[in-house]
């Protein structure tokens, strides 16, 4: 029998794949107004739960206290979203929240604490669909079959945000935590290069960054460029803007004493030195965003009882820690800064 889930945030990025994940029926949608939980209940023919105008029988707690709804996929506002993930656990539901885990690590960490003392049997999982990305995949696979030592490596990710860019939502343009694109959308490359590196059996202990605003319609930071050490003693860079005009790029890079690996959004290119450096070339015609497999993978685990290590919330911390790092050190005039 399919799992019945409940999505919270009209805006959930994974609400296509809900649908279309034969594990899940869809039972219902909540929102913070009548008009946005409507439109998504009504596409989706499901019963619309919300907070504004205030109405006891559609308020988010009488959604979680339905028995025909075993899950929840959270995507609210980052700041707002580890309170309702709370109710949501102790309610008894399984939970898919959105990343990042929290704003902030403190928050991350007693989250998590509480969840481990209390949670009890409820299984909850954070959304990281770049570490489902198939070139991402892939390039793990490619990066383990020639194993080697990590010898250095580099993140490459500009794209302009303009300001009426669909991802130009209130949050987003009035953030009230540190680090607003950067955080949000950064923390996607941050997953795929942990990802990346686990294949080497290696992690990232410190940063050191210097941070900028590039344009000001982003209020925040916007660019990032750091440099990050591993428990092997080698380095890599890892650089970020969404303020720059006049550079459109996304590139990862892992070298290891055996070849290295080169992932773009279509394309992985493995050059592995028993093959006298010579390049093999792998194009990835469709544009994958990763959310099925993810969305799939949960429904999984809650019928296996044990969420898959890419979506645990350790992993998910991990990622914040770094991010934090990040931003911490910009702010500190390029500080070093001990994430694990």
């Amino acid at each position: 029998m399919a799992i019945g889930i409940a999505i919270i945030g009209a805006g959930n990025f994974a609400k296509g794949a809900i649908k279309a994940c034969p594990d899940f029926t869809l039972k219902a949608v909540y929102s913070r107004t009548e008009k946005c939980a409507d439109a998504l209940a009504t596409e989706a023919g499901v019963d619309a739960y919300f907070q504004d105008p205030k109405i006891n029988a559609k308020a988010l707690s009488v959604l979680l206290a339905r028995k025909d709804i075993e899950a929840v996929s959270i995507a609210l506002p980052i700041s707002v979203q580890p309170t309702v993930i709370r109710q949501a656990l102790e309610a008894g539901k399984h939970v898919l929240s959105e990343k990042p885990i929290a704003d902030n690590v403190k928050t991350a960490e007693e989250l998590l604490q509480w969840h481990s003392e209390h949670g009890g049997q409820t299984l909850w999982s954070v959304g990281e669909n770049f570490r489902f990305l198939e070139p991402i995949i892939f390039g793990w696979s490619q990066l383990r079959a020639f194993g080697g030592k990590v010898e250095s490596f580099s993140v490459t990710l500009h794209g302009f945000i303009a300001e009426n860019d669909p991802f130009q939502t209130p949050w987003r343009r009035n953030p009230d935590f540190q680090g607003d694109f950067i955080l949000d959308g950064g923390i996607h490359f941050v997953a795929a290069l942990r990802f990346l590196l686990s294949a080497g059996f290696t992690s990232i202990t410190h940063v050191a960054a210097f941070t900028s605003l590039i344009s000001p319609h982003l209020r925040s930071v916007d660019t990032v460029n750091a440099t990050m050490r591993l428990d092997n003693g080698n380095s890599g860079t890892f650089s970020m803007s969404y303020g720059t005009r006049m550079s459109h790029v996304y590139k990862i890079r892992i070298v290891t004493n055996h070849g290295a690996v080169t992932i773009d959004p279509w394309r992985v290119v493995s050059t592995m030195s028993a093959r006298d450096g010579r390049e093999s070339v792998y194009d990835f015609l469709q544009l994958d965003n990763g959310v099925q497999r993810e969305i799939g993978v949960f429904a999984k685990g809650i019928l296996a009882r044990e969420i898959e290590a890419r979506g645990t919330p350790q992993e998910a911390l991990m990622d914040l820690k770094v991010m934090r790092g990040i931003l911490e050190s910009g702010e500190e005039g390029g500080m070093v800064k001990r994430v694990i």
